[in-house]
């Protein structure tokens, strides 16, 4: 069995909020989301009974060093936030804390650590189930969980219901998985509140790190300073304008890198996020009576009366044991 690490605040809240300015609109609350989040994941375990059991990464705040480096770090999402009432916005946030109770209920295991994202507890774990050779698989639309395809680690996005994997990521992101983080940094994303470098996007972007790099080894090599010798290189009346961009922006472009870098902290000597128990313990038993009394208290019928397409595969995948990878 594949164990899933299911990024939940990607997942889940990116489903709430997707479905929640309809249900507002019509006085409803905004339990269509909850109902999409559960029936997606639900035919992913379908489609690949191979995988099994879930883990779900839930956010409990930022690391400091993320935010030291990046103020605007997210600044995207509380803009969105701010264009909503109050009460909508504690509507939204109560769906994810029961959505959060509904996936313990079908026997997920549940991990968060404070100060930290659920990318970086998705991160730790792709760390420990590789070194114990135990295959993982990511859930997630959030692209920063790309980083974690170099290392062998697939990950299926649930809103375009695709893979990406070692075989297809150049395909799909037009640059090398090892020089992706490096390649957010200078292209931008504005879901994460990164302005990139001015007029480099990610034809550009893409363009000079194939330049500079090729398919040669990366190890041991000082990226950003190699792209800087580059550009340097270049006579000034040669250099285009983006190019002039980067080299006054070689500073930025570090910073960002070891903002983002999910696997940077790997490197600290004795690092370690997780407690053994919490990746190696048994996985909670789904309990189906609880789970129906806990919809029917929050009137979701549509989960309730799905239980024969929800249910069976969380119980399935669920079922499962890590133990004997340990």
């Amino acid at each position: 069995m594949k164990p899933v690490l299911l990024d939940f605040n990607s997942h889940v809240r990116r489903c709430i909020e997707c479905r929640a300015t309809e249900d507002l609109a019509m006085g409803k609350q905004p339990t269509g989301g909850v109902y999409t989040a559960l029936t997606s994941l639900a035919a992913f375990l379908v489609a690949n009974p191979d995988c099994g059991p879930i883990f779900y990464c839930v956010d409990d705040g930022v690391p400091d060093y993320r935010m030291k480096a990046l103020p605007e770090y997210k600044e995207d999402r509380e803009k969105k936030k701010a264009r909503r009432t109050p009460q909508e916005q504690r509507k939204i946030d109560s769906q994810l804390s029961l959505a959060d109770e509904m996936f313990s209920l079908l026997g997920c295991v549940r991990v968060s650590k404070p100060k930290n994202e659920a990318d970086d507890i998705v991160a730790e774990l792709v760390r420990l189930f590789v070194l114990a050779e135990a295959n993982p698989v990511i859930v997630s639309s959030d692209h920063d969980m790309w980083q974690m395809v170099r290392f062998g680690v697939p990950v299926y996005d649930p809103r375009e219901k695709r893979w990406i994997d070692e075989e297809s990521f150049q395909e799909r992101s037009g640059v090398r998985a090892d020089l992706f983080t490096l390649y957010r940094a200078l292209s931008g994303d504005h879901s994460d509140g990164l302005s990139g470098v001015p007029q480099v996007g990610e034809g550009r972007a893409a363009e000079l790190l194939m330049a500079v790099f090729g398919d040669g080894p990366l190890e041991g090599r000082d990226l950003v300073g190699e792209i800087v010798k580059y550009l340097r290189a270049k006579k000034k009346e040669e250099r285009r304008q983006w190019e002039e961009n980067t080299l006054l922006a070689a500073a930025k472009v570090r910073r960002v890198m070891g903002a983002v870098d999910l696997t940077a902290r790997w490197r600290s000597e004795g690092y370690g996020l997780l407690a053994e128990e919490e990746v190696w313990g048994p996985v909670p038993v789904p309990q189906y009576q609880s789970f129906q009394e806990f919809c029917g208290r929050l009137g979701m019928n549509g989960v309730r009366s799905n239980m024969p397409r929800i249910y069976p595969p969380f119980v399935r995948a669920n079922k499962q044991t890590l133990r004997r990878f340990a």
